[in-house]
């Protein structure tokens, strides 16, 4: 009778066990699809802000394009 109180007390251990895992992995599964939202939310941010950032470079660009261009790119004064 004793082993067999203590097979029934490993099972329950074990489907206890087993319950909590599942209920571990359901909380992951939630967050990372959170998670992957946070992501995709951003990725749209950077993507504008991207665009942003290029259409600002060229509005300074036109306005006064000396001040973007690398040293080498420059004409040289007119008294050289």
């Amino acid at each position: 009778m004793h082993k067999e109180a203590e097979k029934q007390m490993k099972e329950e251990d074990m489907e206890s066990r087993m319950i909590d895992l599942e209920m571990r992995f359901m909380q992951q599964e939630s967050t990372i699809e959170e998670l992957n939202k946070v992501v995709i939310s951003h990725q749209k941010v950077i993507e504008v802000l991207t665009r942003e950032l290029e259409l600002l470079k060229k509005q300074v660009q036109a306005a006064s394009p000396s001040l973007i261009r690398d040293a080498s790119e420059e004409t040289p004064p007119p008294h050289y």
